[in-house]
């Protein structure tokens, strides 16, 4: 075997495997960074689907102590329906009425994935007219 003049030759093979290696683990960062912005979004539109329904639906009862309970159930209902699971864990729900209003609110974080992606603070508000029910009518 005859050698090249002008010093020792050098051994590459497995570079290829380092290169290939490199690019699919970034690769695989960008793919779980945008699929974590993915889920973000969809729990950010649960979360005001949840205040907006609750509070839809507590406006509709006419009185206040009704109006809350059922704002309460309807959030516990579309977020156990469509965020199950230790996701919302980190959210706090509430209902209440303030003046003639049902307001309907809910703040907290939604966690990352990654280490550095970090968790998203959501902060989403509801507010229907309280509804009177009819009064008597007369002929």
């Amino acid at each position: 075997m005859v050698r090249p003049a002008g010093g020792a030759t050098r051994d590459e093979r497995g570079d290829t495997f380092v290169v290939t290696l490199m690019a699919v683990v970034i690769l695989l960062g960008v793919v779980l960074m945008g699929a974590n912005l993915v889920i973000d979004q969809y729990g950010q539109g649960v979360v005001r689907t949840a205040v907006d329904e609750g509070a839809q639906t507590g406006s509709v009862q006419g009185d206040p102590a009704s109006a809350v309970a059922a704002c309460q159930a309807k959030e516990s209902e579309v977020m156990s329906g469509l965020l199950a699971g230790g996701f919302g864990r980190g959210l706090r729900l509430s209902c209440q009425v303030q003046g003639s209003d049902v307001v309907a609110e809910a703040s907290g974080t939604l966690p990352g994935w990654l280490p550095p992606v970090p968790a998203v603070h959501v902060q989403e508000l509801g507010i229907q007219t309280l509804e009177t029910p009819p009064g008597p009518t007369t002929p």
